[in-house]
């Protein structure tokens, strides 16, 4: 009993760190469509300290994985169902912060892309106006220094 008095300990701890890293990707999303990357670094430096208590975690967890769960013995049915609701759904909020996680990225992918090709067109653009400055400098430069021949 012992044991699973423990692992029910462990999933309710675990179910509140993954309430935290939904937090951390809703507002890592909100930056994200904001496009606040300063903040969002901010951000991401406080969630791997969430994301190490979560391997931490899971470390304490190995050993229960191990286990055959028919053989537990539990301090009462309600415990073993706490338990097994917390796994569910600490299951789907992973799941949840995972596709956000996955979304994020793709945003910040395509935000990425559209930097790159504005920073494309603005190369494009110094590099016409420098051409066309250099072509004016020696339009003046020959009239300048050279003979105007179409004079009669």
């Amino acid at each position: 009993m012992p044991g699973t008095e423990l692992l029910l300990e462990l999933m309710e701890y675990k179910r509140v760190i993954v309430d935290q890293l939904y937090e951390f990707a809703e507002r890592q999303m909100e930056l994200v469509r904001k496009s606040d990357i300063t903040t969002l670094l901010a951000l991401l430096s406080r969630k791997q300290h969430v994301i190490l208590a979560v391997e931490a975690l899971e470390q304490k967890l190995q050993s229960f994985r191990e286990e055959n769960p028919s053989e537990r013995s539990w301090a009462s049915p309600d415990a073993k169902k706490r338990c097994q609701e917390c796994m569910d759904y600490c299951q789907e909020q992973l799941k949840q912060v995972m596709m956000m996680e996955k979304t994020a990225e793709e945003e910040l992918i395509v935000k990425k892309n559209a930097v790159q090709e504005q920073i494309r067109q603005l190369d494009q653009g110094v590099t016409v106006h420098r051409a066309y400055h250099q072509l004016q400098t020696r339009s003046k430069s020959h009239s300048v220094h050279g003979l105007d021949l179409s004079s009669g």
